[in-house]
């Protein structure tokens, strides 16, 4: 009964890896955003300040995860680059910018034709409240 449990495990350890690296073929291109929701509520007053940014948004971000572990993320002129790495079963992807901070953000969806992921915001200054947004992204053709 022990060995058949032993053999059991090593094949759902093998079966994660493996879902692992099928999620890791499936990162490794470049998305667009496609649409962008704030979880965490928002006053009524900045609702049309929002949707601005969100279009904006919509119209110049882009994301490319390279086969080697980097990043680029673009937003018109700006770009950003650092690492990759997803967790031992796929669900959170571990960024690392330039300046060395590494974040944590949880995958809610990763096939070849959908990623999303949720990020928290930190609270602004001066009483302001952390947000919470989810990320939709598309493959960029």
């Amino acid at each position: 009964m022990r060995k058949q449990y032993s053999y059991l495990l090593i094949f759902a350890f093998l079966f994660l890896a493996s879902c692992k690296g099928e999620k890791e073929k499936y990162l490794t291109q470049t998305w667009k955003l496609d649409n962008m929701e704030y979880l965490t509520p928002i006053p009524p007053e900045m609702e049309p300040a929002v949707q601005e940014i969100i279009a904006q948004q919509k119209a110049s971000y882009s994301l490319a995860y390279n086969p080697d572990g980097t990043y680029e993320a673009s937003m018109g002129t700006d770009k950003l680059k650092g690492t990759w790495k997803l967790n031992w079963n796929g669900s959170k992807i571990t960024v690392t910018g330039a300046d060395g901070v590494a974040k944590t953000y949880n995958i809610t969806e990763l096939s070849l034709e959908r990623y999303s992921f949720k990020m928290r915001v930190p609270a602004a200054e001066k009483g302001g409240s952390e947000q919470e947004l989810q990320f939709f992204m598309v493959p960029k053709k």
